[in-house]
């Protein structure tokens, strides 16, 4: 009765080692990266000690200043953008932008 026990208890162990799970934990790095229009480099400048999230929030709304995220496969290499909610940027549409403070 033992035996027969310990054979049941063990058989699934068995089937169940060495299963190959697909564990996407960890594959992805992520960055999320101000941008904006080179062409208001100059704004800062001039804003001087004025509140750099007043200023933020102004251009944001303007569309000179967006966040991207930026997700890395660290399986494929492939790098992929986004929003803040969630919608894919096209690297196209990022063309007309530059980063605030270069990526690390």
């Amino acid at each position: 009765m033992k035996k027969l026990l310990l054979l049941l208890l063990c058989v699934p162990l068995i089937f169940s080692c060495g299963k190959e799970e697909n564990n996407e934990i960890g594959r992805y790095n992520f960055e999320i990266i101000e941008m904006m229009e080179p062409s208001f480099w100059n704004v800062l400048e001039e804003a001087g000690n004025t509140s750099p999230s007043m200023i933020a929030s102004a251009l944001m709304s303007e569309g000179t200043m967006i966040h991207v995220i930026f997700r890395f496969d660290t399986k494929t290499g492939d790098i992929k953008y986004f929003d803040l909610i969630g919608n894919e940027i096209e690297k196209e549409d990022l063309s007309k932008y530059k980063p605030l403070i270069n990526p690390s």
